[in-house]
């Protein structure tokens, strides 16, 4: 939600406002994910060879989404910037200064 909004000076005050940056953790059926890519097989080839291969083509990166409330039971984790974890999962603190402080 924040990425590449960063540097917008009209949009930043607001997603201040939002809340505290997290990551939620959850567990979601595939058969409920719609995704902006052709083919889901080709990501899951992509992200067990992206270790070995140097830029796969796909990316091995997914961009998953739904458009359903998720229910209390899917929701495994709120992991939320003051978490170590936040840091691992992001490498938030490698970030550029000026995402951090604008």
């Amino acid at each position: 939600m924040y990425g590449d909004h960063e540097a917008d000076k009209i949009i930043v005050p607001t997603l201040r406002k939002l809340g505290t940056p997290c990551i939620i953790k959850c567990s979601i059926p595939v058969k409920d994910a719609e995704h902006y890519y052709n083919s889901l097989a080709e990501r899951f080839l992509s992200n067990l060879v992206a270790g070995d291969i140097e830029n796969p083509e796909p990316p091995s990166v997914f961009e998953m989404y739904i458009k359903r409330n998720l229910d209390a039971a899917e929701i495994i984790e709120v992991i939320e910037r003051q978490n170590p974890k936040f840091d691992e999962l992001t490498d938030y603190n490698n970030w550029d200064k000026y995402y951090k402080d604008n």
